[in-house]
C-alpha cells in the first residue's frame, strides 16, 4: 500500500503496509517525509499514527508534517 499525494492516508483503514513498501512510504513511516505530501523540508512532528501489526496489535509512531499539512499550527 503506497501512501501517495494530498490523500488522505489512515494506515489503520488500509491494514499493514504489504511489503515490499516502496522508498516515499517508508520516509513517511520513519518521519523524514510530510505524511501527506511527501515534502522533504521544514518538517514538524504532527500527530500520533498507528500501524497494524497484523496480528490484532497496533504500534504508534509519530507523523511528520509539512507547514501545509500541519494542524493549525504555521
Amino acid at each position: 500500500m503506497a501512501v501517495t499525494g494530498d490523500e488522505s492516508a489512515d494506515l489503520r483503514d488500509g491494514g499493514p503496509p504489504q511489503l515490499p513498501v516502496d522508498a516515499a512510504t517508508l520516509a513517511r513511516l520513519d518521519g523524514t517525509a510530510c505524511r501527506s505530501c511527501g515534502a522533504r523540508d521544514t518538517l514538524v512532528p504532527d500527530r500520533l499514527e498507528y500501524t497494524s501489526d497484523g496480528m490484532g496489535g497496533y504500534h504508534g509512531w509519530i507523523a511528520a508534517a509539512c507547514p501545509r499539512h500541519t494542524r493549525g499550527r504555521s
